[in-house]
């Protein structure tokens, strides 16, 4: 076999396709396309492995040739689609690109879903911004003859039907906003349900019965929805290991009430919208929060995004106790998202004063016995993160 002005060593296919396997860099994948037919065949296979299509005039030329090559339609395992960029060239050749779109876009996607009846191996789905398609997408993808594993839809595409013809989602994702079509959905459909991304009336439906390990929460968790929230996570039969939240407020009686509903909980990640200072320093420090810690059973890892003032000795102590109450915590992460901004005067490095008298300074590590390890990294422009990380 002839490469450049080399040659390659008489090998079986497979040991190439080994070698190839290995490679990451599509460009390089390119290249090995272009040096014979052998490789090219193999190469194939892990260039159209990942199908990313954003730009119109490649997209077109990419969809026909999975019509008229099926066998290449058969490698794609995962394809994210874009429908919503108005690209330069049509904004410059068109005097109005949105009619423009709004033919073009549903034209090719019709192209696009001819291939996807020689998609046999797809696994991962995402369309995004699908609007300029109607129902299409709906039609199209609820007659698709493929089981994915992965799938991430906008609302204006997601329809009960498209899931109740993909009983192997594991990882679902409605983007954009609640879907009302969800409220039609069988009881029994996507059994093998376990990481979700939706707003709660959609995770209202879609996690009671269903293995979910993992949630992230897309709308803002109002203090009054509490309860509801939790006791949707609750009807898990994973159980919940995962949880990402949005809160207009962080107070005590969540994790209270967290405890109760979520106990196998591993790794809690909340996004605040308000002073978390009053909470970390005041309320995590009272008995029925600190009797709570001691009902997670899994709890490794807290992470709260908000901002607060003042600096770290407010926040160990009350740390400290929750560390003691929930034997398997391991770190405990404060994340100050506007610490640095220009609107807000810059603190001073977070300093901890210990019994001997000594200062931990901005970036220097101490074991602490039991209490565990107080780490204060070097600033980071508009953040800045309190770490404790547990000795078992």
């Amino acid at each position: 076999m002839k490469m450049g002005n080399g040659s390659l060593p008489e090998l079986p296919p497979e040991l190439y396709e080994h070698i190839i396997a290995f490679l990451d860099d599509r460009r390089d994948l390119l290249r090995i396309c272009l040096t014979n037919s052998i490789l090219h065949d193999l190469a194939a296979r892990y260039l159209y492995r990942r199908l990313r299509i954003q730009d119109f005039r490649r997209a077109v030329a990419a969809c026909i040739l999975l019509v008229k090559r099926p066998h290449i339609a058969a490698y794609v395992t995962q394809l994210e689609a874009d429908f919503g960029e108005v690209p330069d060239w049509i904004v410059h050749q068109w005097p109005k690109p949105r009619i423009f779109l709004n033919t073009f876009a549903p034209a090719y996607c019709r192209i696009m879903f001819r291939a996807f009846g020689s998609m046999n191996q797809l696994e991962h789905l995402t369309f995004k911004n699908t609007s300029p398609l109607g129902r299409l997408p709906m039609t199209n993808l609820a007659n698709c003859t493929f089981r994915v594993r992965s799938l991430t839809l906008p609302t204006s595409t997601f329809e009960h039907v498209i899931l109740q013809s993909q009983p192997l989602i594991e990882d679902l994702e409605v983007l954009d906003g609640p879907s009302f079509s969800i409220l039609a959905l069988r009881r029994t459909a996507i059994p093998h349900l376990k990481r979700l991304a939706a707003f709660q009336i959609d995770a209202k439906y879609l996690i009671p019965g269903r293995p979910v390990v993992e949630f992230r929460r897309l709308d803002t968790l109002l203090e009054e929805h509490v309860p509801d929230c939790l006791n949707t996570l609750s009807q898990s039969t994973g159980p919940l290991k995962r949880v990402r939240l949005l809160m207009m407020k962080i107070d005590g009686l969540f994790f209270v009430r967290a405890a109760a509903a979520i106990p196998d909980i591993v790794d809690l990640v909340i996004h605040g919208m308000g002073n978390v200072e009053h909470t970390v320093s005041e309320e995590l420090q009272t008995f029925e929060v600190v009797h709570a810690f001691r009902g997670f059973r899994s709890l490794k890892n807290i992470e709260i995004h908000s901002y607060y003032d003042g600096s770290a000795e407010y926040y160990f102590p009350p740390i400290h106790v929750l560390g003691r109450a929930c034997s398997t915590l391991e770190t405990f992460t404060i994340v100050d998202e506007l610490r640095g901004n220009s609107d807000r005067s810059r603190l001073p490095a977070y300093q901890l004063h210990r019994e001997l008298g000594k200062i931990l300074q901005e970036g220097e590590l101490e074991w602490i016995p039991r209490n565990g390890i107080v780490r204060t990294p070097p600033s980071v422009p508009g953040r800045q993160v309190t770490l404790v990380e547990w000795i078992g």
